[in-house]
């Protein structure tokens, strides 16, 4: 079970929610914005697989990050960076290196639709020896119109 929109861990009763979901053997993942602290979450009995967001310099919001957070990530969470050109890019692969990500979390590279090219993600990915990397991309913007909504 994947909790998302909006910011889920804004919601009061939030890990109630996730306890009551795992003891019912489901596995909960919480797509997350990256502001919000993961700390309260991390050490409970019932820990939820985060997705964890990092907005980079194009969305103007890379100052509302927290980076305390990357140290209580593990081998079944994702840091997905939410790539808008080639400068969030290189970025990203600061981060990546400054937090020692590779190998302690998953990692995503999701391009900003119509302003970066895939293409472009995966050449930088390949230049850098991102191998443990992926290349997320919003499907239903590819299938139907980037603008449709409901789909």
């Amino acid at each position: 079970m994947t909790l998302t929109g909006g910011e889920p861990l804004l919601q009061a009763e939030i890990y109630p929610l996730i306890e009551s979901l795992m003891k019912n053997g489901m596995r909960v993942e919480i797509e997350t914005n990256g502001s919000v602290a993961l700390a309260e979450l991390s050490d409970k009995p019932f820990r939820p697989a985060f997705t964890m967001d990092y907005k980079l310099p194009s969305s103007g919001m890379e100052e509302h990050m927290n980076t305390g957070n990357f140290s209580l990530l593990n081998k079944d969470d994702i840091v997905k960076f939410v790539v808008g050109d080639k400068a969030d890019l290189e970025r990203a692969a600061e981060i990546i290196e400054i937090y020692d990500l590779i190998g302690s979390c998953g990692i995503y590279f999701s391009p900003v639709f119509g302003r970066i090219e895939p293409e472009a993600i995966v050449e930088f990915m390949k230049e850098r020896r991102l191998n443990n990397a992926r290349l997320q991309l919003q499907l239903h913007k590819y299938i139907w119109d980037p603008n449709k909504r409901g789909v």
